[in-house]
């Protein structure tokens, strides 16, 4: 069987990321409190881009 010589196991990062991702989860306060973080990011971020913009 030939390859490439490229991995093919780049899936296996996943593993890892997901146990970040756990951890943080926890140390936030559960999935609830993670989903309100990241809104809470992303809208903040939204609001500094649409500013930023407005003042070109």
């Amino acid at each position: 069987m030939r390859t490439s010589g490229q991995s093919h196991e780049g899936w296996m990062s996943l593993i890892p990321l997901s146990v970040l991702l756990f951890i943080v989860m926890v140390a936030l306060g559960g999935p609830e409190a993670f989903v309100n973080t990241v809104a809470s990011f992303a809208t903040e971020a939204i609001n500094y881009t649409a500013s930023w913009v407005r003042n070109l």
